[in-house]
């Protein structure tokens, strides 16, 4: 019998690093069995953005704007969708690339004929909650907040 018990403990001693080895660690600290990209397979909604510290409502760059909407697909299609005059319009050409290991995500899109091309930090991944910080073309620091919409 007390060598059973220590071929189980052995056992799981030896097979706890296994079960952990697909956990991540999230920029909050919490520890999941979800991969980064499974995470990020959703419909975002902007909540709220941040221009260099100040929370805007109407910016001129409509991809960062509250209310455009990011459909983050796995493989690697994105599409983004915002109003402009009242009307709803869509990107074209439109990817995303996850690094995982610098905790960045690189957006690729054009929107209204504006072209956004940037990689942004994730400060916040979860299944509920997507927060992002990067620097535009002129060196203006965005923070978007963004919620999920659906789940996959």
């Amino acid at each position: 019998m007390n060598k059973l018990l220590k071929i189980l403990i052995l056992s799981i001693i030896s097979i706890t690093p296994f079960i952990f080895s697909s956990c991540e660690i999230y920029p909050e600290g919490k520890l999941s069995i979800f991969s980064s990209e499974y995470r990020l397979v959703n419909v975002w909604e902007v909540s709220k953005s941040y221009k260099n510290g100040v929370e805007v409502t109407e910016t001129e760059y409509t991809g960062f704007a509250p209310r455009t909407y990011y459909y983050i697909y796995g493989d690697h299609v994105l599409r983004v969708m915002a109003r402009y005059n009242n009307e709803i319009r869509e990107s074209t050409y439109a990817t995303w690339v996850l690094d995982t290991k610098s905790k960045t995500i690189q957006f690729n899109y054009t929107l209204i004929g504006k072209r956004y091309f940037f990689t942004a930090n994730i400060r916040k991944l979860s299944r509920q909650e997507l927060i992002i910080e990067f620097n535009d073309e002129n060196s203006d620091r965005w923070r978007l907040e963004m919620l999920a919409q659906s789940s996959y």
